[in-house]
């Protein structure tokens, strides 16, 4: 996630703030269950710019997982970003409670924290390929916030699936 829109130098940040002006940045988002994850990309895009956004990301997320695999120099850069703030997520109680509280829940090994920046450590490119295609396999839906009414056609000229719209007004 680092590698293709988590950090500021990220792949998609940097083609979406640098090249195409349409953001600042994106983020991401993983909600693990015991049976399986939500993953969560989320940014600010100007309305008409979605549809090639969305294709953007689409395009990333098949060339991270087959011809574009993350470089050394970002995997290095990733597992640093990971790893060097850990310390600073545990100073205080309640940031220690809920990482026990997420380890009970996950059902995590008793020493899954202490552990973790060695295991984010000896990824190679290969473990990264394969949690790219375990995370971003289809169905993938797309949840659009705003007025689509502008950028309507352009989604189901895009789309590989029907898309469907629902108006504020429809949700209860």
């Amino acid at each position: 996630d680092v590698v293709v829109w988590v950090s500021f130098t990220s792949r998609l940040s940097l083609k979406r703030r640098e090249a195409g002006g349409w953001t600042y940045g994106m983020r991401w988002l993983v909600r693990d269950g015991r049976r399986s994850v939500l993953v969560l990309l989320y940014s600010f895009i100007q309305p008409e710019k979605a549809p090639d956004a969305m294709s953007e990301i689409e395009r990333e997320l098949c060339a991270l997982m087959e011809r574009n695999p993350p470089s050394q120099e970002e995997m290095s850069r990733a597992a640093a970003m990971l790893t060097r703030g850990m310390p600073s997520a545990y100073e205080t109680s309640a940031q220690i409670a809920a990482a026990l509280a997420e380890a009970i829940a996950s059902e995590l090994p008793d020493d899954y924290f202490r552990v973790l920046p060695d295991r984010i450590g000896k990824l190679n490119r290969d473990d990264l390929v394969a949690i790219a295609h375990d995370i971003c396999r289809p169905p993938v839906t797309w949840l659009i916030i705003g007025d689509v009414s502008s950028i309507e056609n352009s989604l189901k000229a895009r789309s590989r699936s029907k898309p469907e719209f629902i108006s504020h007004k429809e949700v209860p």
